[in-house]
């Protein structure tokens, strides 16, 4: 993890002292505590574990954590068990100012509009890929244009990633919105392209004397997925000002030109991160934005991965079997 993002975790949950601070109230007639930052206390705990001068035994907390799992940011929690929290705390808190100002003399925070960039891994093995990645990034910056210009800041060479700076608001707050629509559409085109509902839209699709082809049913879900970004791009104009000087309907083709090239960068395993310190309305309204890059992943690799002969007869003998099923209820 960047210095950066260590600095950003531990900022959401210290004082102006630099000691973390459990937001509490007690419940229950003070058997009990209801924690408002449980999350964000975990992800520091987490960070914290790391470094090499935490000397604190995690053993009794790592067990609290365990048995209180949970996704939300708020918890309720019995008052032997805010004890240990509390304790835990405390023990960090010793040491922890000391670590935090070193970070601030070697951390500055970054711009709001800054896009972090994280080269694909174990892809970049030679200058010549080096030079096709980065006019790959090119182009796709080149056609998110709007109002503004991109700046490159900086590399980051222990962690292989790019700062670029995104000059003008609206380029930014349209790139957001595509990268949203990315982010959504490599999360569910698998999960559609192998689902009864993909499969049933494209029986409905077919004539009567009609049957089902593979080929013919992977340009059918190709096309509704294209559809959909076209639809979301339509949506995000329709919802953010658009300057005078260019039309909608000039600029939803440059932005779904555009999101494509981002979900074919994205599937190739390159990252996008906003930046540790975004904008106001980033941080209340678009709060969604945050890619699971693991999950894109295990897609890739599982799409990647040769599918057996028998796999590919139980999907025929299925699909045949609706198509029989579909036909009969024509009749």
């Amino acid at each position: 993890m960047r210095l950066w993002e260590i600095k950003k975790t531990i900022k959401e949950c210290i004082d102006e002292n630099n000691q973390i601070v459990i937001e509490h109230e007690a419940i229950y007639w003070n058997q009990a505590y209801r924690i408002k930052n449980y999350g964000k206390l975990i992800d520091v705990f987490d960070v914290l574990y790391e470094q090499r001068w935490n000397d604190v035994n995690p053993e009794n907390i790592n067990s609290i954590i365990k048995e209180l799992w949970t996704e939300m940011n708020s918890i309720d929690i019995w008052l032997d068990q805010f004890n240990q929290l509390n304790n835990y705390v405390s023990q960090l808190n010793t040491k922890l100012p000391l670590f935090y100002s070193i970070l601030e003399t070697m951390v500055e925070d970054q711009e709001e509009q800054i896009i972090n960039i994280k080269i694909p891994e174990n892809k970049i093995l030679s200058l010549n890929n080096l030079s096709e990645f980065n006019t790959r990034l090119y182009k796709i910056f080149e056609k998110f244009k709007i109002d503004g210009q991109f700046e490159f800041k900086w590399l980051d060479k222990w962690t292989s990633r790019y700062e670029i700076l995104v000059v003008w608001v609206m380029t930014y707050r349209f790139f957001l919105s595509c990268l949203k629509i990315a982010k959504e559409f490599l999360e569910t085109t698998k999960v559609y392209y192998e689902s009864k509902k993909a499969k049933l839209d494209y029986l409905a699709s077919l004539k009567k004397d009609e049957k089902f082809e593979e080929k013919q049913f992977k340009t059918y879900t190709d096309k509704r997925i294209e559809l959909e970004i076209e639809d979301k791009i339509q949506e995000t104009i329709e919802h953010l000002p658009v300057e005078n000087w260019k039309t909608k309907v000039e600029l939803q083709t440059q932005l779904i030109i555009a999101t494509k090239s981002l979900i074919k960068e994205l599937w190739k395993g390159t990252e996008f991160h906003l930046s540790l310190n975004p904008p106001s309305y980033v941080n209340e309204a678009w709060s969604w934005l945050v890619i699971d890059y693991k999950k894109i992943s295990a897609l890739m690799a599982e799409e990647n991965k040769p599918k057996k002969l028998e796999d590919k007869k139980d999907i025929k003998v299925e699909v045949e079997a609706e198509v029989d099923t579909n036909t009969e209820s024509k009749k």
